[in-house]
């Protein structure tokens, strides 16, 4: 019977804390099913205010307040205050932009993972293997709907969006595939053996955000970033020996392109010549590079009239949002 209860007990926490992650990762946020994202937000926010309203009360009570704590507590100011700027400036009902700037109270979940911890709740490894598996099952969610299921079914819908240079793309968050790849890549670095397993992930989320998802700035980052903390992080003999097999792999994998997809590799050049002009001021072939210019401008200028706090967030449940602005 102990068993039983103790088994049960770690099913609904792993499934609390999956939901947690799925939230965290914002995965449910373009889904064609009515009103999920909703559902997970509204869940989580309502488990956030529980928490830090009783976590509060027990702290003074047993005049036990953690630093952290008290420096991240302003924090719930942030919504409110965006909240009214937005009401201020644009007009938007308050409720409308306190939604919107749900966001800042996720601090909480930091909170709840530790207390979590600290009492046995959940483990550090059961999190580990929750969000692993999570992003692996994610990225083959991702690859069957990239290869196999057309975009233009969902036309109308949140779920896709038009691009002048890449038609109808999916929406999805590609945030966790980012995670599966920094994962598996950490691995290699850290690990004194070389895993073929983590390597195949490293390039196949590598090789879908490039050749699949074409997401040109996230592609961007996400190698800067990952030679940058190769370069910090290893050894010269290890260096040499990573960066050669990256170099072979990539050397490889560009080549079984040009021979197979020669157009398709063409037009993916194209876009990331014209995403890495925006930076270095050459010629912008497309109007999605372009757009970052006109942002940048608009967050300027945003910037320099409110730069304390700001001119608050316009929710898309509101007079379409950005077209407002």
């Amino acid at each position: 019977m102990n068993l039983s209860k103790v088994s049960l007990s770690k099913f609904f926490i792993s499934l609390l804390a999956l939901v947690v992650l799925v939230y965290i990762f914002d995965l449910t946020a373009n889904l064609p099913i009515p009103y999920i994202h909703q559902i997970t937000t509204s869940t989580i926010l309502i488990i956030q205010v529980l928490f830090l309203a009783t976590y509060s009360i027990v702290s003074i009570k047993n005049k036990r307040i953690n630093k952290i704590f008290l420096i991240l507590l302003p924090v719930t100011l942030m919504p409110f205050i965006s909240a009214f700027c937005s009401t201020l400036n644009f007009n938007q009902p308050f409720f409308y932009g306190f939604l919107s700037e749900r966001t800042k109270f996720d601090f909480v979940l930091g909170i709840i993972l530790i207390v979590a911890l600290e009492r046995n709740f959940i483990t550090i490894q059961l999190l580990k293997k929750l969000l692993y598996r999570l992003a692996f099952f994610y990225f083959l969610i991702c690859l069957f709907f990239y290869l196999v299921i057309d975009p233009n079914l969902f036309e109308g819908s949140d779920f896709v969006i038009f691009s002048s240079s890449k038609g109808f793309i999916y929406r999805f968050n590609l945030s966790l595939i980012v995670f599966l790849f920094f994962y598996s890549y950490c691995e290699i670095i850290f690990s004194d053996k070389i895993s073929i397993k983590s390597i195949l992930y490293s390039v196949a989320t590598l090789s879908f955000l490039i050749f699949i998802a074409k997401a040109r700035s996230l592609t961007a980052a996400v190698v800067v970033c990952s030679f940058g903390f190769g370069l910090l992080n290893t050894t010269f003999r290890k260096k040499l020996i990573l960066y050669s097999i990256g170099i072979i792999i990539a050397f490889l994998l560009f080549s079984a392109i040009f021979l197979i997809f020669p157009e398709e590799l063409s037009s993916i050049s194209a876009l990331f010549v014209s995403a890495f002009n925006v930076f270095i001021g050459g010629e912008v072939a497309d109007m999605s590079a372009a757009s970052r210019i006109t942002q940048l401008n608009i967050g300027k200028e945003g910037f320099l009239n409110s730069p304390i706090f700001g001119n608050g967030t316009l929710s898309s449940q509101w007079n379409l949002s950005l077209i407002h602005i």
